[in-house]
């Protein structure tokens, strides 16, 4: 038996060793210019213009800055500064030159943006733990998971794109410099708060781009950008839910302030380019496809530009915020 295993080894590792052969590739490949620029409706346009490199190229590798291309930017065909301001809606194109690395350039549209309805919001308490004693009068131990509901209204026939982000607000002292220059402060009062995490399987809409091979073997992630194919000229209520949040109060003074803690939800209407852009990262990374190609078993996932050269990006984004305030649920634990 042992004997059968070594030539089993030898046999697999002559089959492996034909398939390997040493050479030096011949890349004519030159650089090009690479534009990267978000685009955000209200702020001013920031552009990076680098440069394409060889992989086996360190240096480059390191910088690959281009400092001197020239930069032209246009609203809707018109030449504007670097000082201005896009609005939603306008067709923002992006043209970079450079004597050694030639021309590149991109256009994307800044989508409207759609202003999403609070439906309603609940907290879901895992356990609780409210008591005074010797050191603090107030003491509050919370665990619970946290559901919120949007409704987002799709009017238009276009097809949109959409991401929604989240973060945390609360006070998490130090409230402010006065509170540091009272070394007392703090040994009267801790507070803590955190949202947990985003349970993506909550929300169908995370999964609409989830590939039925990849449902089969259970390879699912969710993912955060996400379209308006399932509710296209209607509305649609997305389901976040937070789960594992705690908030830990304890203080021998009663302020309001310390309730006032929650989540702050982004919606941002995003481009096409960026939606593409993100879709292409999300199966490098988390998808089966990539697997698949590693195995042999797929074409190659070419990498995803919108820029003339093929190297780049050039997104947009229009967003708004809404504030989930805890504050009058929490404030019913005071004991």
């Amino acid at each position: 038996m042992g004997i059968l295993r070594i030539f089993t080894y030898c046999l697999i590792a002559l089959l492996l060793s034909s398939c390997y052969e040493t050479f030096s590739p011949d890349i004519n490949e030159k650089p090009v210019l690479c534009i990267n620029a978000l685009i955000k409706a209200g702020e001013p346009i920031d552009v990076k213009i680098t440069h394409t490199w060889v992989y086996s190229d360190f240096e480059a590798m390191k910088n690959h800055e281009v400092k001197n291309a020239l930069i032209s930017i246009y609203a809707n065909d018109e030449r504007v500064n670097e000082e201005y301001i896009p609005k939603e809606g306008e067709r923002i194109r992006i043209v970079a030159e450079s004597d050694k690395y030639g021309k590149a350039e991109a256009e994307t549209v800044v989508p409207y943006s759609t202003m999403p309805k609070l439906i309603d919001w609940d907290m879901d308490i895992i356990s609780q733990n409210v008591y005074s004693d010797d050191e603090y009068a107030i003491n509050i131990f919370l665990y619970f998971n946290l559901l919120i509901k949007l409704e987002i209204s799709d009017i238009s026939d276009l097809e949109d794109y959409y991401h929604i982000s989240f973060k945390t607000f609360s006070l998490n002292f130090p409230l402010s410099d006065d509170n540091l220059k009272d070394p007392d402060y703090f040994h009267d009062n801790y507070l803590f708060y955190d949202s947990g995490y985003l349970d993506y399987n909550a929300e169908p809409l995370f999964f609409e781009n989830v590939e039925e091979l990849e449902s089969i073997y259970g390879n699912e992630s969710g993912f955060n950008f996400f379209t308006d194919k399932l509710f296209s000229g209607s509305s649609y209520t997305l389901n976040l839910l937070f789960v594992g949040c705690k908030y830990h109060l304890q203080t021998n003074v009663c302020d309001p302030d310390f309730f006032d803690c929650g989540e702050m939800i982004t919606l941002h209407s995003v481009s096409k380019s960026y939606y593409d852009w993100e879709y292409y990262y999300n199966q490098i990374n988390l998808g089966l496809l990539d697997d698949l190609t590693e195995w042999g078993f797929n074409d190659p996932i070419w990498g995803y530009s919108n820029v003339s050269t093929g190297a780049g990006v050039v997104a947009a984004e229009s967003s708004v915020n809404i504030m989930v305030n805890l504050k009058d649920k929490l404030e019913k634990f005071l004991p």
